[in-house]
């Protein structure tokens, strides 16, 4: 409902103006009043209220918006709340480590982290990378890339490797054609992997967050490096919440 009552009251205010100019030029009854910006607001108002009252929404408003609203004395229709889903961070299987990467994008700069644990959820290596100008897919692709490469430098070939971007994880499996400008990167992935086991599995955002810590330290920083989890305290209670099997809560917006 927000983004309609966004897109159409500046129209219905325009529409009810143009109105008011027609009625004083052109309405030989018209009589002028002190309160015409009050009608108008007040006109503008009782559209919205025909409009909330005839549309179902299907995406919940969000809280700033609806209490702007509700200044109004308007109360807004909105779909129910899902109950929350409960996520943990995912163990690999014995033999195997666990990769999570995760990509950041801002202002068209792109930067990437991640982490390796093993099936105790013990901490093993981490990066950060900053790749510059690029877009979310771009770094995406890159995390992925550069935490396999840290995986081949540490000696780990059997590896659950773990994103929240479903995309990446479908150019991972060859699912889907990947675009020009990530092929490059993605043939780099496939030439690192010929010789290890990899296992795909797609994480929500909450149970990645250790990921998402460090690719904002790659975008914070603006260059290549780890994070030392005994100074970082953000970081190490992370990994110990993980380690903890601790869950996350995961609301769902219909």
């Amino acid at each position: 409902m927000e983004n309609i009552i966004c897109t159409i009251t500046p129209m219905l205010i325009m529409w009810e103006i143009w109105k008011e100019r027609n009625s004083r030029l052109y309405d030989d009854s018209y009589t002028w009043s002190p309160n015409s910006s009050a009608i108008i607001i007040g006109k503008v108002r009782f559209w919205i209220i025909i409009f909330n009252k005839a549309y179902s929404a299907k995406v919940r408003s969000s809280l700033k918006f609806e209490q702007t609203i509700k200044g109004f004395g308007i109360l807004l229709k909105n779909p129910p709340l899902k109950p929350p889903i409960i996520v943990y961070w995912t163990r690999p299987p014995e033999g195997f480590v666990a990769l999570n990467t995760d990509g950041a994008a801002n202002n068209e700069e792109a930067a990437g982290g991640g982490i390796i644990r093993d099936l105790e959820g013990n901490h093993l290596s981490n990066f950060f990378s900053y790749y510059g100008k690029g877009s979310n897919n771009y770094a995406e692709s890159r995390a992925i890339l550069d935490g396999i490469a840290l995986c081949v430098k540490q000696g780990f070939n059997k590896v659950l490797l773990q994103t929240d971007s479903k995309l990446a994880l479908q150019w991972s499996k060859q699912e889907i054609s990947i675009p020009w400008n990530l092929r490059a990167w993605w043939r780099h992935y496939r030439h690192l992997t010929e010789q290890m086991t990899i296992l795909y599995m797609h994480t929500f955002k909450e149970a990645n967050s250790v990921a998402d810590h460090l690719a904002k330290k790659g975008m914070d920083y603006k260059c290549m490096g780890a994070c030392n989890r005994w100074v970082d305290k953000d970081l190490g209670a992370k990994i110990s919440s993980d380690k903890s099997s601790i869950p996350y809560l995961r609301h769902i917006l219909q």
